[in-house]
């Protein structure tokens, strides 16, 4: 069984989640090199196809087109391995997450329509500070007037609108923004994989409610620990990609008139190597089960996975560099294009240590009483 069998595995269908596995890695293989890291090259038009496998609503409802946290995990993990730039946790799982709890009517229809059919990337603003974890309390305010002031930070890659997370007079708020409407200056910086991260100031800026009071904290709850789920998938899946490109230069490359790899000394490190993944893969597997199952404890096993992934992602492509030797240095060697992915996503939605925290104050330690 492959580890994207195990994964699919779940209590969701098993072989719909093996199908649309199967499916992304044909289209990876036809539509993505990762000389795209190096360029920059993540456009709108791959995104519309991604839209078109159904990838971009994997979080929304059953009705709605979409299949789960068994499908979220797998799919993850291959645009983990393969290092896709797409922001397919920002842009699709985490907002799907959020859409789909939205009351039926016009608002919902379109945002559905918009996200299934790629036609627009919605972006989540709800980061204020580093190392935020909750969705709420925030800074951020919506008046009785529908009009928004405050500050969001680490914003990914939005086209033209934001879901963004307010205290109003009623509560937590979750609401709609665009962000060409007057009162919203954004500020956009680069990332190293061709990304865009905003901070986005509104002053006063229209903004439509959408989810108010407790709904909307069980909302942002949910879409942060499915984008935990996707994230710890992408850095399991990364690891298993930069284990297999280092396994590769041993058999390949050559001192002493023989492979390296038939060195004791490496061979053991590769050893250790398989076992931090398949210790991730395991986390990953369980915080699926749980999901899948609607446990208490999916939100601490969401957080261990992240944790255990994020570890494991860095250890891996360190290691990786250093059994690669100098030619791991140069801008042509791929290890180079994991180990920047790696300390991307290895922060993103909080970092080992934040996590490991988290799953302590959720008390994680009961999992094992389920």
């Amino acid at each position: 069984m492959t580890a994207t069998d195990a994964l699919a595995a779940g209590d969701g269908d098993a072989e719909v989640v093996a199908m649309l596995a199967s499916s992304v890695g044909a289209f990876l293989a036809r539509r993505h090199q990762r000389r795209r890291l190096r360029d920059g090259t993540g456009g709108l038009d791959l995104w519309r196809e991604m839209a078109e496998l159904g990838l971009t609503g994997l979080t929304l409802p059953v009705a709605d087109g979409g299949l789960g946290p068994s499908a979220v995990a797998a799919v993850g993990r291959i645009f983990g391995e393969q290092l896709i730039p797409e922001p397919f946790v920002a842009c699709a799982v985490m907002p799907a997450a959020v859409i789909g709890a939205l009351d039926a009517g016009g608002v919902r229809d379109e945002l559905v329509a918009a996200l299934v059919e790629g036609a627009e990337r919605l972006g989540l603003a709800w980061q204020e500070a580093p190392h935020q974890m909750a969705g709420f309390p925030c800074g951020c305010r919506i008046g009785s007037d529908g009009r928004i002031s405050g500050e969001k930070r680490f914003v990914i890659a939005a086209d033209r609108r934001v879901l963004v997370t307010a205290m109003g007079a009623d509560g937590p708020c979750i609401a709609l923004a665009d962000l060409a409407a007057p009162g919203v200056t954004v500020v956009s910086q680069a990332a190293s994989d061709g990304a865009a991260y905003a901070t986005l100031r509104f002053e006063g800026a229209a903004a439509l409610s959408l989810i108010v009071g407790t709904p909307a904290e069980v909302a942002m709850a949910a879409a942060f620990d499915l984008g935990l789920l996707a994230v710890a998938a992408q850095l399991t899946g990364l690891a298993d990609g930069v284990l297999a490109l280092t396994l590769e230069h041993l058999r390949t490359r050559v001192q002493f008139e023989r492979p390296i790899g038939s060195f004791q000394a490496l061979q053991h490190r590769a050893v250790d190597m398989r076992i931090s993944l398949a210790l991730a893969e395991a986390s990953l597997r369980e915080a699926v089960r749980l999901m899948e199952a609607r446990s208490p404890h999916a939100s601490a096993a969401a957080s261990a996975a992240k944790a255990r992934a994020s570890a494991t992602a860095l250890s891996l492509t360190k290691e990786a560099i250093q059994m690669h030797g100098a030619i791991a240095f140069t801008e042509e060697a791929d290890v180079g294009l994991f180990a920047r992915a790696a300390l991307k996503w290895s922060g993103y939605l909080g970092g080992a240590r934040d996590h490991r925290r988290r799953f302590v104050v959720l008390g994680g330690d009961l999992i094992d009483d389920e």
